[in-house]
């Protein structure tokens, strides 16, 4: 007995050592994000930019942030109805902590990094049992080239940090199907987490995860009970974030976003099967149609060969379908198959058919997908060999990061800029406007610009018929006193959006947009006491008790330690 206690007791040691050696190599590969400064990306300066007028909003008592008051030069942007928001929270945190703003994005991509490690060795070593599997596919996953697109050429934060989702709700799944338990009720939080830290990578998520239930509750036994639990939690991560895909969808209409499609021109988006195989490591924006100037796509040679070998493996194995090893097998195949036809031309009939493009913007995004089920793939290929499994892994492991060395460096130049100068740039260091796209319909922001500059270096409201006396202007609050012998318009140096009321003597006045697209409203001769605020408009009011609801009923789960049914 105490032989047998003493060898599990080795083997629980040996996994450690193989995870912390993963996670080892996830620190590796993000070792640049460790020297000062910052770096030019597609949107890393953008994201600190956010972050210093996020973290205002969070100052000032705004939990759940829907409007920054800073951003867009004073003039305000309904941002974050529309956009994730999960990674700046978690950003801010750090700020909190002493780290600058620039620096805790950095902290957030690095986090990122480690946890979807760590996240795909659990699921393929869920799917294996066999450690040196589990830590090459979660080293494929970790040092992916496409991965390293989005840290280091795109700065695409929320992405970025979308990859530690996939392995993570499907390792949960997957082991509640295996013990024929059912998944934990806070998974609810985690698809809650995931629809919050990236709304296009969250519904392909949940699309793909749906599939694996359905096709799970056919071909596997014993599975009905896991497969109704996960699907219960993730309605409720559903449910959870109401407040806001809610507003998010009904509120479109009022924001340029609306036109998204039309900005990013999909059709043109989709890369050549040569350039997932091998793309030229340049900094450079996403061309496809000239991949000696684009940004890369590729996925890797690695990645590719093994998924293709292990999926004529699945083929050939089909008599024994039901065993759960070639029952995730086939399944990630075709999730590998499927996702690299949607981000290739080949698809463009789909995409007209089903207009995919209005919510995937670039068919490339697919490529995290196929970067995922590749990584299973390459796991579950090296679990074949058993006891020879640990010489293949090594290998493996050896030319993934020899091959993929070149990509995990910054290839762009250092940016070094203060927190100051973050919030108070307009404009990023290569004089890009950033966040034109989620401006209310009808502000004219560039003219705004021209015109009257920043809004910033102006008063709050403005009197244009020059009569009336303005005072005691309070910008924090927007509050001022306004006294006129005529009927006179005032301008609020804030883009209108619905939502924003305007209070005179605490009554509601009627608010308008002017020619840029600010808040306006007329005045009777009188002494005024006027006070702007931003509030709930029905549709968010309804998401935020869906939401709240939820909540507590997740909150009386956990008092109660019941279980999803």
């Amino acid at each position: 007995m105490k032989f047998i206690s003493l060898f599990n007791n080795t083997k629980k040691v040996g996994t450690l050592l193989i995870f912390l050696l993963v996670i080892f190599s996830a620190l590796v590969s993000v070792r640049q994000l460790f020297l000062g400064g910052y770096f030019e990306s597609h949107d890393g300066i953008i994201h600190v930019m956010r972050l210093a007028h996020f973290y205002e909003a969070v100052k000032s008592g705004n939990l759940i942030v829907r409007w920054l008051d800073t951003w867009m030069a004073g003039y305000g942007s309904p941002l974050f109805i529309f956009n994730w928001s999960l990674p700046y929270y978690a950003g801010i945190l750090f700020y909190f902590m002493g780290f600058s703003l620039a620096g805790s994005i950095k902290i957030v991509f690095i986090l990122a990094s480690l946890l979807s490690a760590g996240f795909c060795f659990f699921l393929i070593k869920e799917i294996t049992e066999n450690n040196w599997a589990s830590a090459a596919g979660a080293v494929a996953y970790t040092w992916a080239p496409y991965k390293f697109t989005d840290i280091f050429i795109r700065g695409a934060l929320g992405e970025a940090c979308a990859f530690l989702f996939f392995p993570l709700l499907f390792w949960l799944v997957i082991r509640a199907i295996k013990n024929e338990s059912r998944v934990p009720w806070w998974s609810s939080l985690l698809w809650a987490a995931f629809i919050l830290t990236h709304n296009i990578m969250s519904i392909l998520g949940v699309v793909f995860f749906l599939v694996y239930l359905l096709y799970v509750k056919f071909f596997s036994n014993g599975a009905i009970t896991a497969v109704k639990s996960a699907f219960l939690t993730l309605i409720f991560g559903i449910f959870l974030t109401a407040y806001f895909w809610l507003p998010a969808l009904a509120e479109k209409r009022y924001d340029a976003i609306s036109n998204l499609s039309n900005i990013y021109q999909t059709i043109g988006q989709f890369p050549t099967a040569g350039s997932l195989l091998f793309s030229k490591w340049q900094y450079a924006y996403a061309h496809p149609d000239n991949q000696q100037f684009s940004m890369s796509f590729e996925v890797g040679l690695v990645h590719l060969t093994i998924s293709f070998i292990a999926g004529l493996i699945a083929v050939w194995q089909i008599r024994k379908f039901k065993e759960d090893r070639n029952l995730n097998q086939i399944f990630f195949t075709g999730l590998f198959l499927i996702s690299i036809i949607f981000s290739l031309k080949i698809s463009q009939p789909i995409y007209k058919i089903f207009h995919i493009g209005s919510f995937v913007n670039f068919p490339w995004r697919f490529l995290e997908i196929v970067t995922f089920a590749s990584s299973v793939l390459i796991g579950i290929f090296i679990s074949y060999f058993r006891k020879f499994s640990w010489i293949i892994a090594l290998f493996t492991v050896v030319l993934i990061i020899a091959l993929s060395w070149r990509y995990s460096r910054i290839v762009s130049w250092r940016v070094n800029l203060g927190d100051a100068e973050y919030f108070s740039m307009v404009k990023t260091n290569i004089n890009y406007l950033p966040d034109t796209e989620y401006l209310p319909k009808n502000a004219q922001y560039l003219k705004l610009l021209e015109e009257k500059g920043p809004a910033y270096s102006r008063s709050l409201f403005e009197d244009l018929s020059g009569e009336a006396m303005v005072f005691n202007e309070r910008k924090n609050t927007k509050e001022v006193q306004i006294v006129n012998q005529k009927n006179t318009t005032i301008r609020a140096n804030i883009f209108y959006f619905p939502g924003w009321r305007v209070y005179d003597n605490q009554k509601l006045v009627e608010a308008a947009q002017d020619e840029y697209g600010l808040i306006s409203f007329n005045l009777e001769p009188a002494p005024h006491r006027i006070k702007l605020r931003f509030e709930e408009t029905l549709i968010r009011k309804v998401g935020d008790v869906i939401s709240t609801a939820s909540m507590a009923f997740l909150v009386i789960l956990l008092l109660l330690r019941r279980r999803f049914i």
